[in-house]
């Protein structure tokens, strides 16, 4: 299997860049086709886009809030590149500078 990693870029969020602090990582099968792709921010594996879902890696099953501000907005840039269409609303978090696990499965489920 090949992995490529790429810095992620700013298309959606209004920063010029994020400075080098995301990643996507895609891996790739023996015919050079996708089956996996990675978010990495601040050098941790956030969540997984296989088979056209999204998967969330959480190092608390308490569900705690896990998710700074700034990873927050790693990930709505990735969703959104993967899922243009797909609109997260910061209104839509109860604590406006982190996400829980429940917060993120309902942004996703009320984006389709």
């Amino acid at each position: 299997m090949k992995k490529i990693e790429k810095e992620l870029k700013a298309i959606y969020d209004p920063a010029k860049s994020f400075y080098k602090k995301a990643y996507i990582i895609n891996y790739y099968d023996k015919y050079n086709i996708t089956n996996k792709t990675e978010l990495k921010s601040y050098n941790t594996i956030i969540c997984y886009l296989k088979d056209s879902k999204i998967h969330f890696k959480y190092n608390d099953i308490n569900n705690k809030k896990i998710y700074s501000m700034t990873t927050l907005r790693h990930i709505k840039e990735f969703i959104k590149q993967k899922y243009y269409y797909l609109e997260l609303n910061y209104k839509n978090i109860i604590n406006k500078e982190k996400l829980t696990k429940k917060d993120i499965k309902k942004l996703i489920d009320e984006g389709r």
